[in-house]
């Protein structure tokens, strides 16, 4: 606003100024010809400025000398005005301006600085982007006093951080938003099932994606079998490992002592033994429920010997696995078998118990049915031939229960979506047809996810964009420790008024310090003085404003967040709610499907 009503001075004083100089210009001229009658009439000697112009055409070769000579007053009385108004401030106050940015030169971002960062466009022709993620919104005052709310958008590869903690508003402010509005692929974590709700509806009907529910505790879900998700071949075994390890260690805190790392490894040689002797051979189908039977009946002789035959257990079965030639896991299959059967009867079953624990939650019949066969295929989210948008549902009882099983489908989706990059003339392409949003709500809750912190740094570069939303920065460090990498591998922080100190102090100092200039003293003891503060103390972090509502419903006052983009002052924003946007009703109110697309 301040750079709007800058300029429009500015403009005004060149024009004036222009005027100045004509006039001068002409009345030099006349001046010249003691105002001859010849010049046309006049008022006590003073002719319109304009006149100047008529008599340099009419006149120029007959008297180029008096035109030159008005001309040269024209120039000196614009350059003085010039000089005055705009060299000689910057010349007695320039010391004074640096001086103002002593302690520190932070200040929230302007419209232009907005613009900059790529989250406006640059003016009403720009087409807006089909892939953009709302991170916010932004209120425009005018100088005349009008008021107007922008939605700020980012379209760019770079990932997003959100900190909000519980019922701020993100959800009906930025993660509904972006999904009425982003029209490429998406995986989005729906805690309640909400999101599902409220935006399959359009992106199904209007933004053409094909909507897949997968909601592993109801009966109305489509089906994912995450051992499909095993790239057979040379990749083979370390698939088998990590989803192994995200058996056993549900929470991400790692490996802590002997029975985990057994049981780890014992997981590992199942699914490798299920995805070929199992499948290959006796027409069974390798999942994770089927892990579960295996070793229920590991002891009992129910497992034919790949040699003579016979029934055996399934150490043996394993072992006599060795003789399959071309087979990459065949080594690692019966090393496992060895070393299990090779332990204390009473050792083995700790292991095995510790094995069948971490399964326990493929016990539910309805978990089973799900994921024992697969609808889709995970690159088939960005390489169908329409988008696809894969809602994970987790309904808040069973949303603990069902972590390990979310990670198993994060963890998936990542590493598959990220293996392969095409190169043209020297430059690096994701082998993608669309791009994907993945969208982790409440991230951490899902305990420490090595991938994604890993990732966040490459997976851009093959079409992911990572939208990742936290309660605070205690939540965050708690699970990913002190020293994490996921808030330095995001572009944008989104920042909702924070319920810890630890948050907000992170966040003022992060936002920067400014100087406050004073006058102090009186009459000619007068002095200025320079004072820094930041620019947002830790207790005004935490008062942003709350949305505020009239009698009638409308809003009076949306409430405020700080958007913090990489290289750009940070933006005060405003929280832009769908529920009273025209633009998102009645897109938001579109029917969900009854029954998920299947792939």
């Amino acid at each position: 606003m301040k750079e709007e009503r800058r300029q429009i001075v500015w403009d005004s004083l060149a024009v004036f100024y222009v005027i100045v100089g004509l006039q001068v210009a002409t009345q030099i001229f006349a001046w010249v010809f003691q105002y001859h009658p010849s010049l046309g009439p006049n008022i006590n000697g003073f002719y319109p400025f304009w006149k100047i112009t008529g008599w340099y055409i009419d006149w120029f070769f007959v008297y180029p000398r008096e035109l030159q000579l008005s001309i040269l007053g024209l120039g000196a009385v614009v350059f003085v005005l010039f000089f005055f108004t705009f060299e000689l401030p910057k010349i007695a106050f320039g010391k004074k301006e640096k001086e103002s940015d002593l302690y520190g030169s932070s200040r929230f971002a302007e419209k232009k600085d907005i613009v900059r960062a790529k989250l406006l466009p640059k003016n009403k022709k720009e087409k807006l982007k089909s892939d953009a993620v709302i991170v916010g919104g932004w209120i425009e005052k005018h100088w005349w006093g009008k008021k107007t709310f922008h939605l700020l958008r980012h379209s760019g590869p770079e990932h997003i951080l959100m900190m909000a903690p519980t019922r701020s508003g993100k959800g009906v402010s930025v993660v509904i938003p972006t999904l009425l509005s982003w029209k490429e692929s998406l995986v989005v974590t729906d805690l309640k099932g909400e999101l599902w709700a409220c935006t399959s509806g359009w992106r199904r009907n209007y933004a053409k994606n094909k909507v897949l529910k997968f909601e592993p505790a109801s009966d109305n879900s489509v089906h994912w079998n995450p051992l499909d998700s095993i790239r057979m071949g040379p990749k083979e075994i370390g698939d088998a490992q990590n989803i192994a390890q995200l058996i056993i260690d549900p929470d991400g805190e790692g490996l802590k002592d002997h029975w985990m790392k057994t049981a780890n490894s014992l997981i590992t040689g199942i699914i490798l033994y299920l995805l070929h002797e199992e499948k290959d051979f006796n027409n069974g189908v390798a999942t994770l429920p089927r892990i579960l039977t295996t070793l229920s009946q590991a002891e009992q002789e129910k497992f034919t010997h790949r040699v003579d035959g016979t029934k055996c257990t399934l150490w043996d079965a394993m072992m006599s696995y060795e003789g399959m030639k071309g087979n990459v896991s065949a080594q690692a299959i019966f090393e496992t078998a060895s070393d299990i059967s090779a332990t204390p009867p009473e050792e083995r079953g700790s292991i095995i118990s510790t094995a069948k624990t971490a399964l326990t939650l493929y016990r539910d019949p309805i978990v089973a049915q799900n994921i024992s066969s697969s609808d889709f295929k995970v690159k088939d989210l960005m390489n169908s031939e329409d988008p696809v948008s894969l809602y994970v549902i987790t309904q808040p009882n069973d949303k603990d229960r069902l972590r390990p099983l979310v990670r198993v489908i994060i963890n998936g989706i990542t590493r598959l979506l990220a293996d392969k990059m095409v190169y043209r003339e020297g430059r690096a392409f994701g082998d993608y047809k669309h791009r994907m949003l993945l969208m982790l709500d409440e991230f951490p809750s899902l305990g420490r996810l090595p991938i994604i912190e890993e990732s966040l740094a490459y997976v851009a570069g093959y079409g992911i964009k990572c939208c990742l939303i936290c309660q605070d920065m205690t939540q965050l460090r708690k699970t990913y420790g002190q020293q994490e990498s996921i808030s330095a591998n995001c572009h944008i922080h989104i920042v909702f008024a924070p319920n810890t100190t630890d948050t907000a102090e992170y966040i003022s100092k992060r936002i920067g310090r400014t100087t406050i200039v004073k006058q102090e003293g009186e009459g000619s003891h007068q002095h200025t003085q320079y004072y820094s503060r930041d620019l947002l103390t830790p207790d005004e972090v935490t008062r942003l404003k709350q949305v505020n509502f009239k009698s009638n419903g409308k809003v009076d006052e949306y409430g405020e967040i700080i958007v913090m983009v990489a290289g750009c002052s940070p933006i005060k924003g405003n929280q832009p709610l769908y529920y009273v946007d025209q633009y998102f009703i009645p897109r938001a109110r579109i029917p969900s499907p009854e029954v998920s697309d299947r792939l």
